[in-house]
């Protein structure tokens, strides 16, 4: 419990360091790169980061057979261990090979939108990120081992260390004139200093072993059933994340990705944000499933944290909507007026599934996750279809039609019916729970929005003071008519007994 809540907290606590850097990083680098490079710069990692589907949905298979092996015996675990280096070695390797293929492609791929030398830039980069994908396989193994054992502490500490250590390191070099290359490269370093401290923490402090004959009966068809849609999941976040950006590179070019980009920036901290506490629990829900499967304690811990959830990703999400335009003016510079509007459509269908994290870890653990990863395949084939057309009609923008589409659809309509009819996870008492949560933001956000009709916000005063009074109105309108008992509560002990 202790673990779980100081990890919780840690990464909250790197969550916001991270965004923060983020914030006062990104313009830096747009104003050091320039558009078109910082856009080769995100279409980098877009498209390398897609070899992580040659993980082939083993990684998030791991702390559901750790504890279903660890109910029999330290010996099984030790073979799970020694079969997961196993695969993951041979997957580095062939990772290699895939990215070495895809350096070699870039100027077909980009050729005719992009310059000589944004060719020549795009093709270093990708080398470095193939190098940085392949150590990410091994480390991987201990990382996981790492999470099934809740040891939290360390886990985020670690990501605390590389938050810092990007950009201290990556700013001086680039004041030395090395640019874009330069950012991957401290990246790279990062991950190899990261997998040594995964080795040596796995061994000298949790005693991980490995054995690499006599697995458990029917071990590694069983993974290879269960990972297979965990790596159809894997294909569908690449579409709908990734694919986006690589069709607006090749049909629009490369300063429209900088646009996409910073939309998909804004995107992944919501996602950041509702994973922190989420993945924290994975391990609890696999215990519990195994061991006694409790219906009832898995719908009261999934209410618990999609309130939550949904309570912090609302109240920020009608913040941006409120502040944003002020904010991207300033942050990101002129030109990125249409990535205001792209991250308020792609963010509000995604507000639901993302405050539902813990159903699809409850699916996970039952083995009943075959259906969402179908559901969502054919869905990301619709939004890859309808995304091609639509940049193809409307440039930019038409980047987030299918995403659009294939979350309200997929993620908000039918994975609640499956989870309610199927799962077991009574999905009518659930919404009964969560819903008012969100009162608080769309009434402040309404009421200040009438107010910017006469007070318009067009100087950093204005802004914070809008900002100031949107979050009193919020905490008021929920501690008044929202929060529960055991909420009010947890904040009373949490921020006036602590003082």
């Amino acid at each position: 419990m202790e673990q779980r809540k100081s990890g919780v907290f840690l990464s909250y606590i790197n969550i916001v360091l991270k965004n923060s850097i983020n914030l006062l990083y990104t313009p830096f680098l747009l104003r050091f790169l320039g558009n078109a490079e910082y856009g080769i710069f995100q279409l980098t990692i877009q498209v390398v980061s897609t070899l992580s589907l040659l993980a082939l949905g083993f990684s998030g298979a791991y702390v559901r057979f750790y504890w279903k092996l660890k109910k029999e015996n330290s010996e099984s675990v030790d073979s799970l261990n020694g079969l997961y280096l196993s695969i993951f070695s041979i997957i580095s390797l062939f990772s290699v090979v895939v990215g070495g293929l895809l350096v070699f492609l870039v100027p077909v791929f980009f050729g005719n939108t992009f310059s000589h030398e944004e060719v020549k830039i795009t093709r270093i980069l990708f080398a470095i990120m193939v190098i940085n994908v392949a150590l990410t396989f091994p480390s991987s193994v201990f990382d996981s081992y790492i999470i099934a054992n809740q040891k939290f502490k360390f886990q985020q500490i670690r990501a605390l260390l590389g938050t810092l250590l990007q950009p201290l390191l990556t700013i001086p070099m680039l004041f030395l004139g090395f640019r874009s290359i330069s950012i991957l490269s401290v990246q790279t370093l990062i991950t190899i200093v990261f997998l040594i401290a995964n080795i040596h923490y796995a061994y000298s402090k949790l005693n991980m072993k490995f054995r690499f004959n006599n697995y458990p009966t029917g071990l590694l068809r069983s993974l290879f059933i269960f990972s297979s849609f965990l790596l159809i999941n894997d294909i569908v976040d690449i579409v709908n994340n990734n694919l986006p950006g690589i069709i607006v590179g090749g049909v629009v070019g490369a300063k429209a990705i900088a646009i996409y980009g910073i939309a998909v920036q804004i995107r992944s901290m919501f996602i950041q944000l509702s994973l922190a506490l989420s993945n924290v629990f994975i391990p609890r829900i696999n215990e519990i499933v195994n061991f006694d499967d409790n219906q009832h304690e898995l719908l009261s811990l999934m209410i618990k944290v999609g309130r939550f959830q949904l309570l912090m990703l609302s109240t920020i999400y009608c913040g941006f909507v409120l502040l944003g335009q002020f904010f991207l003016e300033k942050w990101a510079g002129q030109g990125f007026e249409l990535s205001y509007w792209m991250i308020i459509l792609m963010i509000l269908p995604i507000l639901v599934p993302l405050s539902q994290n813990l159903g699809i870890e409850i699916q996970r653990a039952k083995n009943m996750h075959h259906f969402r990863s179908w559901t969502l395949a054919v869905l990301a084939i619709c939004n890859l279809i309808v995304t091609f057309y639509s940049v193809r009609v409307w440039g930019v923008i038409g980047a987030i039609f299918g995403y659009i589409f294939s979350i309200l659809l997929g993620n908000g309509l039918l994975i609640n019916l499956y989870n309610h009819y199927k799962v077991g996870l009574n999905m009518v008492v659930y919404w009964k729970k969560v819903i008012n949560v969100v009162i608080p933001n769309f009434i402040s956000l309404l009421i200040l929005s009438l107010v910017k009709l006469y007070i318009p916000i067009n100087n950093y005063m204005i802004f914070i003071a809008y900002g100031f009074v949107y979050l009193i109105l919020v905490f008021a309108i929920a501690w008044n008519f929202v929060l529960n008992r055991y909420e009010k509560q947890l904040i009373v002990e949490r921020f006036i007994k602590n003082r």
